[in-house]
Protein backbone atom coordinates (compact mmCIF):
# COMPACT_ATOMS: atom_id res chain seq x y z
CA UNK A 1 0.00 0.00 0.00
CA UNK A 2 2.79 2.41 0.90
CA UNK A 3 4.52 1.82 -2.42
CA UNK A 4 1.33 2.52 -4.34
CA UNK A 5 0.85 5.86 -2.60
CA UNK A 6 4.55 6.64 -3.03
CA UNK A 7 4.41 5.99 -6.78
CA UNK A 8 1.02 7.63 -7.31
CA UNK A 9 2.08 10.94 -5.75
CA UNK A 10 4.09 12.11 -8.82
CA UNK A 11 1.22 11.05 -11.11
CA UNK A 12 -1.23 13.16 -9.10
CA UNK A 13 1.13 16.11 -9.31
CA UNK A 14 1.47 15.73 -13.09
CA UNK A 15 -2.32 15.43 -13.37
CA UNK A 16 -2.86 18.61 -11.38
CA UNK A 17 -0.39 20.47 -13.57
CA UNK A 18 -2.01 19.16 -16.75
CA UNK A 19 -5.58 19.90 -15.63
CA UNK A 20 -4.86 23.44 -14.49
CA UNK A 21 -3.36 24.31 -17.85
CA UNK A 22 -0.31 25.74 -16.19
CA UNK A 23 2.30 27.38 -18.36
CA UNK A 24 5.54 29.18 -17.42
CA UNK A 25 3.99 32.60 -18.09
CA UNK A 26 1.20 32.22 -15.51
CA UNK A 27 2.60 32.70 -11.98
CA UNK A 28 -0.83 32.53 -10.24
CA UNK A 29 -1.50 28.99 -11.41
CA UNK A 30 2.09 28.08 -10.52
CA UNK A 31 1.43 29.12 -6.91
CA UNK A 32 -1.72 26.99 -6.88
CA UNK A 33 0.23 23.99 -8.15
CA UNK A 34 2.88 24.54 -5.49
CA UNK A 35 0.18 24.62 -2.79
CA UNK A 36 -1.30 21.38 -4.15
CA UNK A 37 2.13 19.74 -4.18
CA UNK A 38 2.72 20.87 -0.60
CA UNK A 39 -0.64 19.43 0.46
CA UNK A 40 0.12 16.10 -1.22
CA UNK A 41 3.53 15.95 0.44
CA UNK A 42 1.99 16.74 3.81
CA UNK A 43 -0.60 13.99 3.35
CA UNK A 44 2.10 11.53 2.34
CA UNK A 45 4.07 12.35 5.47
CA UNK A 46 0.97 11.94 7.61
CA UNK A 47 0.48 8.46 6.18
CA UNK A 48 4.15 7.79 6.84
CA UNK A 49 5.03 6.99 3.26
CA UNK A 50 8.13 9.10 2.90
CA UNK A 51 9.76 8.21 6.20
CA UNK A 52 8.94 4.50 6.10
CA UNK A 53 10.20 4.01 2.58
CA UNK A 54 13.37 5.90 3.48
CA UNK A 55 13.80 3.66 6.54
CA UNK A 56 13.18 0.59 4.39
CA UNK A 57 15.81 1.71 1.91
CA UNK A 58 18.30 2.33 4.70
CA UNK A 59 17.50 -1.06 6.22
CA UNK A 60 17.97 -2.76 2.84
CA UNK A 61 21.36 -1.10 2.39
CA UNK A 62 22.37 -2.12 5.90
CA UNK A 63 21.14 -5.68 5.32
CA UNK A 64 23.35 -5.90 2.25
CA UNK A 65 26.37 -5.06 4.41
CA UNK A 66 25.32 -7.45 7.19
CA UNK A 67 24.79 -10.32 4.75
CA UNK A 68 28.18 -9.67 3.11
CA UNK A 69 29.90 -9.67 6.52
CA UNK A 70 28.07 -12.86 7.46
CA UNK A 71 29.22 -14.47 4.19
CA UNK A 72 32.85 -13.60 5.00
CA UNK A 73 32.46 -15.13 8.46
CA UNK A 74 30.89 -18.26 6.96
CA UNK A 75 33.73 -18.55 4.47
CA UNK A 76 36.30 -18.31 7.27
CA UNK A 77 34.46 -20.93 9.33
CA UNK A 78 34.48 -23.33 6.39
CA UNK A 79 37.91 -22.64 4.90
CA UNK A 80 39.99 -21.54 7.92
CA UNK A 81 38.33 -22.65 11.16
CA UNK A 82 41.69 -22.44 12.92
CA UNK A 83 41.95 -18.66 12.32
CA UNK A 84 40.50 -17.72 15.72
CA UNK A 85 41.46 -14.04 15.62
CA UNK A 86 39.97 -13.62 12.14
CA UNK A 87 36.71 -15.22 13.30
CA UNK A 88 36.59 -12.94 16.35
CA UNK A 89 37.31 -9.88 14.21
CA UNK A 90 34.60 -10.83 11.71
CA UNK A 91 32.17 -11.43 14.59
CA UNK A 92 32.83 -7.92 15.87
CA UNK A 93 32.38 -6.50 12.36
CA UNK A 94 29.08 -8.36 12.02
CA UNK A 95 27.88 -6.94 15.32
CA UNK A 96 28.94 -3.42 14.33
CA UNK A 97 27.17 -3.65 10.95
CA UNK A 98 23.98 -5.00 12.55
CA UNK A 99 24.02 -2.21 15.14
CA UNK A 100 23.70 0.35 12.32
CA UNK A 101 20.19 -0.86 11.37
CA UNK A 102 19.13 -2.67 14.53
CA UNK A 103 16.98 0.10 16.03
CA UNK A 104 15.14 0.73 12.75
CA UNK A 105 14.43 -2.98 12.30
CA UNK A 106 13.28 -3.28 15.91
CA UNK A 107 11.00 -0.24 15.57
CA UNK A 108 9.49 -0.96 12.15
CA UNK A 109 9.53 -4.78 12.11
CA UNK A 110 9.45 -6.09 15.70
CA UNK A 111 8.52 -9.68 14.77
CA UNK A 112 11.26 -9.96 12.16
CA UNK A 113 13.70 -8.36 14.57
CA UNK A 114 12.92 -10.99 17.20
CA UNK A 115 13.26 -13.81 14.68
CA UNK A 116 16.64 -12.60 13.42
CA UNK A 117 17.98 -11.96 16.90
CA UNK A 118 17.20 -15.55 17.97
CA UNK A 119 20.11 -16.81 15.90
CA UNK A 120 22.21 -13.68 15.43
CA UNK A 121 22.91 -12.93 19.09
CA UNK A 122 24.02 -16.46 19.95
CA UNK A 123 26.26 -16.37 16.87
CA UNK A 124 27.82 -13.08 17.94
CA UNK A 125 28.36 -14.48 21.42
CA UNK A 126 29.99 -17.66 20.09
CA UNK A 127 32.42 -15.69 17.91
CA UNK A 128 33.89 -14.09 21.03
CA UNK A 129 34.29 -17.24 23.13
CA UNK A 130 37.72 -18.45 24.20
CA UNK A 131 37.16 -21.91 22.68
CA UNK A 132 35.21 -21.58 19.45
CA UNK A 133 32.48 -24.10 18.65
CA UNK A 134 32.84 -24.10 14.87
CA UNK A 135 30.03 -26.56 14.07
CA UNK A 136 27.58 -24.71 16.29
CA UNK A 137 28.56 -21.41 14.67
CA UNK A 138 28.11 -22.87 11.18
CA UNK A 139 24.53 -23.81 12.06
CA UNK A 140 23.85 -20.35 13.51
CA UNK A 141 25.35 -18.69 10.42
CA UNK A 142 23.09 -20.74 8.16
CA UNK A 143 19.99 -19.94 10.26
CA UNK A 144 20.86 -16.24 10.43
CA UNK A 145 21.56 -16.04 6.70
CA UNK A 146 18.19 -17.62 5.89
CA UNK A 147 16.34 -15.23 8.22
CA UNK A 148 18.15 -12.19 6.82
CA UNK A 149 17.44 -13.26 3.24
CA UNK A 150 13.76 -13.83 4.04
CA UNK A 151 13.58 -10.41 5.68
CA UNK A 152 15.33 -8.77 2.73
CA UNK A 153 12.86 -10.42 0.33
CA UNK A 154 9.97 -9.18 2.45
CA UNK A 155 11.30 -5.62 2.40
CA UNK A 156 11.96 -5.71 -1.34
CA UNK A 157 8.39 -6.78 -2.06
CA UNK A 158 6.82 -3.98 0.03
Amino acid sequence: MRKIIFYLTPLVIIGVVALTGWSPGEPNKNEEVQRTISQINAQSKEVGVASESADDQEILMGLKTVVATLARLESTLVDNPDKVQRIKKQGKALEKNWDVIEKMVEKNYPNDYKTIEESLYPLLSHTQEEKLQINKMKGLVKATRTKLQDFRTKLSSN
